[in-house]
């Protein structure tokens, strides 16, 4: 499929973090028939992401939900929906996670099915939970055992649509790993690590415990796989990380090789007795993205290191 100034997208979650610098880019390409549809309602300060995109319009949820059911709005030009949004929170209770990650996504789908248009929609290495096993193959999704409720309805919709061929025809789900960048801090809590550290100038802690690393990857090579995913008609399920696992003490050595400054106020402390709630048994200690597939989707750009992602992130701040 191509991406140019005909093309017409659905992006949801387009002013949050990845959806807001897919647009970024694809602008780039003289795409901007965007219909953007989000919510601020636990977000008041994402409108932020908005500044600088070029987009046809901006809806809300239930808006766009009346648009399309009640066909009040031609959806016909409509090419591809790109499916960024929903409530990503790791803390998130089921009843929460189960609306806007589930429901909300089976409805975006049954849309994309009568239009007979692809669907690109975010799923996340949290399906993966504590476990060794970061292969993005669908006959084994049932050996998957999500520690919290967000990554069990990313994995719910995971399932529900690799089950049945005719909605495989028109998916590529995104097995999105730690990803981080410029526009992430509405997020609160749920913001990177490496984003916290970089837009604040208090006293941080910064907890190692030999064993727990994550696969941490830089938003804009996330939103080139985007891209390519698109004009290149993939489908499936795919891992879109470094295929890197690293330490919070890698992340400690980064910043600092990039800034020594930062050790002013960031504190490294190795293998704590004790740890702050954040950390309990929900929490994904570790993770490192399989990406042979992503390789084999023809995909052959290098991946960011953490080094050079964050020297960009603190570049573009």
């Amino acid at each position: 499929m191509e991406l140019n100034s005909e093309t017409a997208l659905v992006v949801t979650g387009g002013a949050g973090f990845i959806g807001s610098n897919f647009i970024r880019e694809v602008n780039d390409l003289g795409v901007n028939k965007i219909i953007i549809v989000d919510s601020f309602v636990n977000n008041p300060e994402k409108w932020r992401n908005l500044i600088g995109l070029d987009y046809h319009t901006v809806s809300d949820i239930k808006a766009f939900y009346g648009l399309f059911a009640n066909e009040e709005m031609d959806l016909s030009p409509i090419k591809c929906f790109i499916h960024l949004g929903g409530r990503a929170d790791t803390r998130a209770d089921m009843d929460t996670v189960h609306n806007l990650n589930y429901m909300s996504s089976i409805n975006y789908l049954s849309l994309c099915a009568e239009l007979n248009i692809p669907m690109y929609y975010a799923s996340s290495a949290a399906t993966y939970g504590n476990t060794d096993l970061f292969i993005d193959n669908i006959d084994l999704l049932n050996m998957l055992e999500p520690n919290n409720a967000y990554g069990m309805s990313k994995h719910m919709f995971d399932l529900l649509v690799m089950r049945q061929d005719v909605m495989r025809e028109i998916c590529c789900g995104m097995k999105f790993f730690n990803v981080y960048g410029p526009g992430e801090m509405h997020k609160g809590n749920m913001a990177s690590i490496i984003g916290r550290i970089l837009n604040t100038d208090d006293y941080l802690a910064l907890y190692h415990v030999d064993g727990w690393e994550r696969d941490f990857i830089y938003v804009e090579d996330v939103v080139n796989i985007i891209i390519h995913f698109i004009k290149n008609d993939t489908r499936g399920l795919i891992n879109v990380g470094s295929g890197v696992a690293s330490s919070w003490e890698d992340i400690y050595n980064s910043l600092i090789k990039i800034d020594p400054d930062l050790g002013d106020y960031l504190n490294l402390i190795k293998n704590p007795k004790t740890l702050p709630d954040f950390f309990n048994t929900d929490y994904q200690r570790y993770s490192k993205a399989d990406i042979s597939k992503l390789r084999d989707s023809g995909y052959k750009k290098k991946i960011s290191s953490l080094t050079d992602g964050i020297k960009r992130y603190k570049n573009a701040l």
